[in-house]
């Protein structure tokens, strides 16, 4: 997976928010509410070429105290609402 670059990461009264980067077609996309999990996540992926769910695991099980197997429930059902959001790409 990769993210895609149509969006960019703005912190708002303190929420981390998800932006299309281009203002003229923020009324065809919406903002993104992301929590700090997520955004943890999206600020490390970000900066790769691409990532995976294992990606993801490594990555979550690094920074919080979490079993690898609650770390890759919580990472599929991110990856995948990702996928649905058209967040990032396959």
């Amino acid at each position: 997976m990769k993210i895609k670059e149509e969006y960019e990461l703005q912190r708002v009264y303190g929420e981390a928010l998800l932006i299309p980067a281009d203002s003229e077609e923020m009324s065809d996309r919406e903002t993104i509410s992301l929590d700090p999990v997520s955004e943890y996540l999206w600020k490390k992926v970000a900066a790769m070429d691409s990532f995976s769910v294992n990606t993801l695991v490594q990555l979550l099980m690094a920074e919080y105290d979490v079993d690898e197997e609650t770390a890759r429930e919580d990472c599929e059902l991110i990856a995948e609402a990702w996928i649905e959001m058209g967040i990032v790409k396959e």
